[in-house]
């Protein structure tokens, strides 16, 4: 019985019958921009039939949003896993912003985003300050996310200190 294998899959056997002069070698296509953005999409739209993040899911629908408000922008997505092996869950979402071909910032995790009420003009705001968007807003729509709990244990340190010399 003979069984009829792809000789361009790239399987090690395939390799050494190649090697051996068996198979031809292999056919090499020139894949474009629009080939790997297809790709990618397609990818994305098998892998992430499974659980998602409530924050990524909010994200990708803003996200959705202003590809389409700024077409100058190219906004690309992808499943963590994919695009980096063994990225842990804890650091979703991450956003990288590359301008010029240069990282300009990384928003990594919930706390970047300032958990689940993120609104989509916030996010606007904060990809205004990395360069990626040209908007008319002056200043943020919502302040800084402060640490209330390391400013809370600082400001007990200090009460604590001061207390220690009213004792004597």
């Amino acid at each position: 019985m003979t069984i009829k294998k792809d000789p361009n899959l790239d399987t090690e056997w395939n390799d050494v019958l190649r090697a051996k002069g068996i198979l031809p070698p292999k056919e090499e296509k020139e894949i474009t921009e629009e080939d790997l953005i297809k790709m990618v999409e397609s990818t994305i739209e098998n892998k992430s039939k499974g659980i998602q993040i409530p924050l990524c899911k909010l994200l990708n629908q803003h996200l959705s949003n202003l590809a389409q408000k700024f077409p100058e922008t190219k906004f690309l997505s992808s499943v963590s896993s994919l695009c980096i092996p063994n990225y842990p869950d804890k650091n979703l979402p991450t956003i990288f912003v590359y301008k010029e071909g240069e990282m300009k910032k990384q928003f990594v995790g919930p706390l970047a985003f300032g958990g689940i009420n993120l609104k989509k003009d916030e996010l606007e705001w904060m990809l205004s300050q990395t360069g990626a968007v040209n908007i008319d807003l002056e200043e943020a729509l919502r302040g800084e996310v402060k640490d209330v709990m390391n400013i809370a244990i600082r400001d007990s340190q200090k009460n604590r200190r001061d207390d220690d010399d009213d004792d004597y």
